[in-house]
């Protein structure tokens, strides 16, 4: 009977454990509950042995938190409490501007004239602020756990006691806000892109609205606009997380930025992706204005492409030269 309290204390445990280090490391728990009863044992001699077991295996704690103690796990976690209190903080300001964001985009919709009932419009723009969180929240939490889990390495490491940066002047700190409205923005829009991309449109003689993209081939390639915001958004949180230009910011940076413009490219350059009749509506404003821009409207994806680029390349300059400038380590 005492030695079954142990076997199915161990049982217990074992369901915590890796399977190809469970018998390994069922047999030290054995060996260590053991251990305890014998020198409890010769302390407490008129003990029974079921009581030294008992007291034992209390000692000892729960199963599972024995198991996490001698797999060497106890300091593993999805977001660590040394990151917890910035996530905390970073997740609050983004669902903020994101509920904002969306809020914001229904009153103009409203305001705007919409061909559906107000109340209508009010009621889809709650279902997209919520599924906007959601992914603002999945998204955030992602980049912290990845944080989180490349805690030893050098880019996501926290920095020793004698590699501690020098206190920041002004213009060595990034400022919050910009980062936060970037990440609100690029949340905002990619659920727009893929929940409601009719509003990503032209208007044209009041209620008849003309798409810019075709919505089939957008949500054809939604794990790209996924991807892409999901890089934008990790950019502006360790820029959020560090505070100041250091290596690991201008290292991200670049490396976002870089990748950005890559699946950027895929996203425009794949298919056709921006509707034809908006084409034709644009071809229409610039005849209109007295300008032959045929070489724009012909080859549009290239040109937002370029814009886009150069947008992503300035951001690259911009991070490196800050970086070089004021980056101690």
């Amino acid at each position: 009977m005492e030695k079954e309290l142990i076997e199915r204390y161990l049982y217990a445990a074992g369901k915590y454990l890796p399977k190809k280090e469970r018998e390994h490391i069922k047999k030290e728990i054995r060996q260590a509950i053991e251990e305890q009863c014998k020198q409890l044992q010769q302390k407490e001699a008129d003990v029974s042995e079921q009581e030294i077991i008992r007291r034992v295996l209390v000692d000892f704690g729960s199963p599972a938190q024995v198991a996490v103690e001698y797999s060497g796990r106890e300091n593993q976690y999805l977001i660590g409490p040394k990151r917890y209190l910035r996530y905390i903080s970073v997740l609050r300001l983004v669902l903020g501007c994101v509920a904002a964001g969306i809020l914001i985009s229904g009153i103009v919709t409203i305001a705007a004239g919409s061909p559906v009932p107000w109340y209508t419009v009010l009621w889809e723009n709650i279902g997209d602020m919520i599924s906007a969180m959601i992914m603002a929240y999945g998204i955030v939490t992602l980049v912290f756990s990845l944080m989180q889990r490349r805690g030893n390495s050098h880019i996501f490491s926290d920095p020793q006691l004698d590699e501690l940066p020098e206190i920041p002047h002004n213009r060595e700190k990034i400022p919050k806000l910009p980062s936060i409205l970037s990440i609100a923005f690029i949340i905002v829009l990619t659920a727009m892109i893929l929940l409601v991309p009719q509003y990503l449109a032209y208007a044209v003689q009041g209620s008849v609205r003309i798409p810019i993209f075709r919505s089939a081939v957008i949500r054809s390639h939604w794990t790209t606009v996924i991807l892409i915001a999901a890089i934008g958004v990790v950019k502006e949180c360790i820029r959020l997380y560090d505070g100041r230009y250091s290596m690991r910011v201008v290292i991200t940076s670049i490396a976002a930025d870089a990748c950005e413009i890559v699946f950027c490219a895929n996203l425009l350059l794949m298919e056709q992706i921006i509707n034809p009749q908006f084409v034709q509506i644009l071809e229409q404003i610039l005849a209109k204005l007295h300008l032959q821009w045929d070489v724009f409207t012909q080859n549009l994806p290239v040109w937002i492409l370029v814009a886009m680029s150069l947008i992503y390349i300035l951001d690259m300059l911009v991070a490196f030269g800050k970086g070089v400038r004021y980056a101690r380590h």
